[in-house]
């Protein structure tokens, strides 16, 4: 019977064991960084308001814009913005990709600052936009921000002005560990 018992201990101590390791093991590996608990899930709308200066030149059948519209945010960000676009617009089809830096001088979460976003899309049939922004640095209270959002929307006039939605996550940086939790 004394045995039977130390096996059952030994057994059952065994098990604790492995059970500590194993958890050991998934938290030393874990990739979630420590500042996943700050995730924000960011959505809202935008809309241009203005052209601040524009440029086009036709080479073939495209036409390349460089433009400067100013406009605001509202939602998870709020506040005004200034983009520079970037823009291929196939005359044939109204298709056109386009690249910006987006500056945007407003608030998330209650902090204030400026956020500078890199933004890729496209526009379909002069109308459809769709597009991909990335945070690329923060300043004041925003330093360590970091984001990504969707844009979907349209070209609202003859000037390429466009509005819309957007849908995304924001985090605050801690240079603890991964970048995207």
């Amino acid at each position: 019977m004394s045995e039977r018992k130390s096996y059952a201990r030994k057994s059952s101590l065994l098990k604790v064991t492995a059970s500590l390791l194993l958890m050991l093991a998934v938290i030393s590996t874990s990739t979630v960084s420590v500042s996943a608990a700050q995730t924000l899930l960011a959505s809202g709308s935008f809309m241009d308001t203005a052209v601040l200066g524009s440029s086009v030149t036709v080479v073939g059948t495209n036409a390349v814009y460089r433009q400067a519209n100013a406009g605001f945010i509202t939602g998870t960000l709020s506040g005004k913005y200034v983009t520079l676009v970037n823009l291929t617009l196939d005359l044939l089809t109204g298709n056109a990709v386009y690249s910006a830096i987006d500056i945007c001088t407003c608030t998330v979460a209650g902090k204030s600052g400026t956020l500078y976003f890199y933004e890729q899309g496209t526009i379909n049939q002069f109308v459809t936009l769709s597009s991909t922004a990335t945070i690329e640095k923060g300043t004041g209270q925003l330093v360590n921000r970091q984001g990504t959002i969707a844009l979907q929307g349209l070209v609202y006039n003859q000037q390429g002005l466009t509005m819309g939605t957007y849908i995304g996550r924001v985090w605050l940086s801690t240079g603890s560990s991964s970048t995207n939790p």
